[in-house]
């Protein structure tokens, strides 16, 4: 605990000399749409946020069109709270919102480190999601607190099953990740990905049987998949396909689209140049090749997964030049080892 005090400090500083010059920036973009509804301005509101059907109920005219297919009422109630107590005094939303970056960022380095067992490798990792431009929207964007909490509910939900799954009688830690990854679906629409997140931290990293993972990954996506489905037809949704076509996208054309943005994201990690707040990409009508790249991506990954089930011994972060866990028949491949 002392450790991560000290590396939460160190983070705050480095947050402090990199986004000082964020803390006077005005409303942008959402900050405006949001903050300046009469059901957000209010606390009076707060309690009813949990209502997907508040702003009809109210019979308040949301002419943005910014609520259709919106449920995010947790995120909507810290902001409701945020406007109550900080009005007009963008540094106080910038702070706060500094805060919670570097408190995700610091939940970041205590995966690593329990993953690896590397205190070096932990810290780095840390400190470039917190430095990297592409990552600055969680400060500039006032609005964008959500996303912090998002990601603390993430990696929370890894931690306590990965300390429950360790631990005798760790049931009731594995309850408290099933509500924290229940509690990040109401926080923003990424929640519904928490099941991909801790599986691929479950398969990697944990060497038990594919049944015995299945089982306890199960209910993650019970929860998840139950979520969309209610909330595409009750909460206020839209059911996905009918959101594709309502942007006149065909299914291909919306899954190339997605992979094309995604791909531009993983190159400004690399190149960091170009970046900005939101960028609007065209629709990709070369849809067939785009998602063909995807699936046989996904295939080849697929493949490395489950070859390396066959070898369980590798399972150690260091280089082994002779070890054959990833492609058989070749003796000199590079193999990560994974603790």
């Amino acid at each position: 605990m002392r450790k991560w005090a000290k590396v939460f400090s160190i983070f705050f500083i480095f947050g402090i000399l990199v986004y000082c010059n964020s803390m006077n920036n005005q409303f942008s973009i959402d900050d405006h749409v949001l903050l300046s509804n009469p059901v957000m301005s209010q606390t009076k509101f707060i309690s009813s946020q949990m209502n997907p059907y508040l702003q009809q109920s109210l019979g308040v005219r949301d002419t943005s069109k910014i609520f259709v297919g919106f449920y995010r009422p947790f995120a909507m109630m810290l902001n409701a709270f945020c406007y109550s107590y900080f009005k007009d005094n963008h540094w106080q939303y910038h702070l706060f919102n500094l805060l919670l970056f570097v408190f995700s960022s610091s939940l970041i380095y205590l995966l690593i480190r329990r993953l690896t067992g590397n205190d070096y490798l932990a810290f780095l990792a840390g400190l470039f999601f917190l430095i990297h431009p592409i990552n600055g929207i969680l400060v500039d964007n006032i609005v964008a607190n959500a996303l912090s909490f998002q990601i603390i509910l993430i990696i929370a939900t890894i931690l306590l099953l990965l300390e429950s799954l360790e631990k005798k009688g760790g049931r009731p830690l594995y309850f408290l990740s099933l509500f924290f990854s229940f509690l990040s679906l109401f926080w923003y629409d990424l929640g519904v990905m928490t099941p991909v997140y801790v599986s691929a931290v479950i398969i990697i990293f944990r060497q038990d049987s594919f049944k015995k993972k299945a089982v306890y990954l199960f209910p993650f996506f019970l929860i998840s998949l139950s979520f969309l489905f209610l909330r595409s037809y009750f909460l206020n949704g839209t059911p996905f396909l009918k959101g594709i076509a309502y942007f006149h996208m065909s299914a291909g054309e919306y899954l190339a689209t997605l992979f094309r943005l995604i791909g531009w994201y993983i190159s400004k990690l690399f190149y960091p140049q170009g970046i900005v707040m939101q960028w609007a990409i065209p629709v990709q009508h070369e849809h067939l090749f785009w998602s063909c790249f995807f699936i046989n991506g996904l295939h080849f990954s697929l493949f490395l997964v489950f070859k390396r089930e066959n070898y369980p011994a590798c399972h150690r972060l260091d280089f082994d030049w002779r070890c054959p866990c990833l492609f058989s028949g070749v003796s000199e491949s590079l193999c990560w080892r994974f603790n």
